[in-house]
């Protein structure tokens, strides 16, 4: 899986945060935000995720694993399975994002964005990119695709063409390991792989503008962040509220971010 074949050469380009991005965000003056729970729903544990979206009224999940790939959509009332699309076996399925009535799905090593056409899940046709495929989200403008690098990259809505790209800082310093990643409210959200965090990021500069603490969601689910990473961010528009999950997590959390009142 991608958490073995990378955690020990990430996470960051600067490992004055590496115990947790919170806790470097506390020293420089950077502010911090925990995670609310307002609700929960099941999600299966044999899903590896990868990307998470709302929309339309449903939840849409990108799974991986060579073999076990797939994108579903999910009832975001109980987390019941409406439908599953399974990849073909050489294929890591990754982020997804919305854009024109289609899904866009990135994959780990193959260097291809599958599009789904909404609702039915049908394949329609593939794009073609160079570098690994890890997070995907779109904003007014554009797709915003992460590679595990400290690089945010902008690709256009109709041929996914790289359009322009911008390093995400914290304090000045470069961070790295950017995974899935989520757009709300002019903000970037991602997950860092093998981190209880995520970063509020302004897609513009690059700068994160606040760290949301994820330790209460990790205190509810087994394992650890390397193996059961926290990976999944869906903004709902509606309630403006946030779906949480991660890979292999017997949940999906709803979740508002507060802020922190410190240690």
């Amino acid at each position: 899986m991608k958490a073995a074949c990378v955690i020990g050469a990430l996470l960051l380009c600067e490992s004055a945060w590496a115990a947790g991005l919170a806790d470097f965000a506390w020293v420089h003056n950077v502010p911090v935000y925990e995670v609310e729970i307002t609700g929960e729903i099941l999600h299966s544990t044999e899903s590896f995720t990868q990307g998470l979206l709302c929309q339309g009224g449903a939840l849409y999940e990108s799974t991986g694993l060579y073999g076990k790939s797939t994108v579903r959509r999910l009832d975001p009332a109980t987390g019941e399975v409406l439908q599953s699309v399974a990849l073909d076996s050489d294929l890591f399925g990754e982020g997804i994002a919305y854009s024109q009535g289609e899904l866009v799905q990135l994959t780990w090593l193959e260097n291809v964005g599958l599009v789904w056409s909404l609702p039915d899940l049908a394949r329609t046709k593939n794009y073609r990119y160079h570098g690994e495929g890890w997070g995907l989200t779109a904003d007014e403008h554009s797709f915003i695709m992460s590679n595990g690098s400290p690089w945010l990259y902008r690709r256009d809505f109709e041929d996914f063409s790289l359009l322009d790209s911008v390093a995400v800082t914290i304090a000045g310093r470069r961070v790295s390991g950017l995974n899935e990643l989520e757009y709300a409210v002019g903000r970037v959200y991602a997950n860092f792989l093998g981190v209880d965090d995520i970063a509020e990021i302004d897609p513009a500069t690059g700068s994160v503008t606040a760290v949301v603490d994820a330790a209460a969601l990790r205190d509810l689910v087994p394992g650890d962040p390397v193996n059961t990473p926290l990976n999944g961010i869906a903004y709902d528009s509606a309630s403006g509220e946030f779906f949480l999950t991660g890979k292999l997590w017997p949940k999906i959390f709803r979740a508002r971010f507060v802020t922190s009142f410190g240690k």
